[in-house]
């Protein structure tokens, strides 16, 4: 198995920003939903 697929899949959704989401992290924009709980 190729590790490389892995680590940029990392990347791109832990460390690198996304303008669909504001400029925030997938993993930051996760984060903020689950602060804001239920609606």
């Amino acid at each position: 198995m190729d590790v490389q697929p892995k680590a940029w899949r990392q990347d791109y959704n832990e460390s690198r920003p996304h303008s669909a989401l504001n400029d925030l992290t997938p993993a930051e924009y996760a984060r903020r939903i689950k602060e804001m709980g239920p609606a």
